[in-house]
């Protein structure tokens, strides 16, 4: 049983944390190679040789306080026969990007270490050796490629990946169940034979995947949020048109399908 002045201030706690810009990791060639096979053409890597017109570019992970919340219980994500959406959803900033060039935005999902995780007496702990990883768990954004202007407006959101469990050849991720995976995005520059890879890790935002959430205080977290945005709604619906909790209601609407499904 929850007070609602509980429930939103606990929500409202999720909102607080500041946003913070990564900056590209180093690239080796077995990260390029694994790329070229979604872009079908050479992929290199050439870090070391920024393009001045790129020399302010960031990538910032949105939502981050929400991922935090999340990585503090160790954040699960539920991979499925048919494939389900992710929760929260990897979405993020792009500037500093030359608007006349062309690229291709890419999410990766990278097994991390090499254990099968199990859940036993409320913790994750090690429960033997990994699986060999999915070959090639790429998702490429609908839009891409496209150009650096178009990157920039507006937030980039992976809300349509779906992860699965099982090979079935309909564009979705195949992830091992019990593996602890980190989303990786990768900015391609198009329009020349070499095509540059930048690569930005976001720690927070690893999970491990599974068929049913096993921490309860997960499973929690995800009702708090079901609650708010119900409680949000009803606000919308009796306030006025433009009520002051415009921000958090076009945050959770965006990701209303996920939580309910």
């Amino acid at each position: 049983y929850f007070r609602p002045s509980s429930i939103i201030t606990r929500a409202a706690n999720l909102m607080r944390v500041p946003q913070l810009a990564s900056r590209p990791t180093d690239v080796f060639r077995s990260t390029s190679a694994r790329i070229a096979v979604g872009l079908g053409r050479p992929t290199y890597n050439f870090e070391g040789r920024r393009d001045p017109t790129e020399r302010d570019l960031q990538v910032t992970l949105d939502d981050r306080d929400l991922w935090t919340k999340f990585q503090c219980l160790t954040n699960e994500m539920i991979v499925t026969k048919n494939g389900r959406r992710m929760f929260p959803v990897v979405k993020v900033s792009v500037t500093g990007l030359d608007p006349q060039a062309m690229y291709s935005v890419l999410l990766e999902f990278v097994q991390i270490d090499p254990h099968r995780w199990k859940y036993v007496n409320g913790e994750w702990v090690p429960g033997g050796k990994a699986e060999v990883p999915p070959s090639h768990p790429i998702y490429m954004h609908p839009e891409s490629p496209n150009f650096g202007a178009h990157w920039m407006k507006e937030p980039v959101s992976f809300a349509k990946v779906k992860l699965t469990n099982k090979t079935n050849g309909n564009g979705q991720i195949m992830l091992n169940s019990l593996h602890k995976y980190e989303p990786r995005v990768h900015l391609v520059k198009v329009g020349s034979e070499l095509r540059r890879v930048m690569t930005y890790p976001f720690p927070e935002t690893q999970f491990i995947a599974v068929t049913a959430y096993q921490n309860e205080e997960v499973t929690l977290l995800l009702l708090l949020l079901l609650l708010l945005l119900l409680l949000l709604l009803y606000l919308k619906k009796k306030c006025s048109p433009r009520p002051r909790l415009e921000t958090g209601q076009k945050f959770f609407s965006s990701n209303i399908i996920i939580l309910q499904g």
